[in-house]
């Protein structure tokens, strides 16, 4: 249910995650123009994506503040 490479496709620049499955582990790619489409056309999947984000904000926040 994770996500990555949001950032690519809200801001259109490089790709700056890299990812390492520790096992086996089925993944859906999407190529940025398609993440476009499904983001304009399913209003939820944007609302959980900035959910996500922000909760990855607010614990880098934190981070820096601790």
């Amino acid at each position: 249910g994770d996500f990555f490479g949001e950032l690519s496709v809200l801001d259109r620049r490089p790709r700056i995650a890299q990812v390492v499955a520790a096992e086996p582990t089925p993944c859906l790619a999407l190529a940025s123009w398609d993440r476009e489409a499904v983001i304009v056309e399913q209003p939820r999947v944007a609302l959980a994506m900035l959910r996500v984000l922000a909760e990855r904000l607010r614990d880098l926040s934190d981070a820096h503040r601790h």
